[in-house]
């Protein structure tokens, strides 16, 4: 499992590089403006998630270009819920707590990283 340092040491080299992996505002509008379960309710729907794998798909491609191998993107999964400061997985200021992410996503994070 990863540690809390790993996480922030990772994400924060990602942005060091400049790399963007997903484009949210881009994700937002498209749910705005055919999915409409929400953000909460929006990995249920298959058109959704097939709408995130290829976006995936594409931005790991462009981020390829500018990551080491071992930064590349791999798998991805995308949770049931919105994270928020209410339910733990944010502060207020919107920053990852990752401590409280390991906890509830752990077997999942396991699962992403394991080949």
């Amino acid at each position: 499992m990863l540690s809390h340092h790993s996480c922030e040491t990772s994400w924060a080299e990602v942005r060091h590089r400049g790399a963007e992996l997903y484009d949210p505002a881009a994700f937002a509008e498209r749910l705005a403006a055919g999915a409409g379960p929400g953000i909460a309710g929006a990995g249920a729907y298959p058109n959704v998630r097939a709408e995130v794998e290829g976006l995936s798909r594409k931005q790991r491609t462009e981020a390829k270009k500018r990551l080491y191998r071992s930064e590349q993107v791999k798998k991805s999964s995308l949770p049931g819920e919105e994270w928020s400061p209410e339910s733990g997985e944010l502060t207020p200021s919107l920053k990852l707590q990752c401590r409280e992410i390991h906890q509830k996503y752990g077997q999942i994070l396991d699962g992403l990283y394991t080949l």
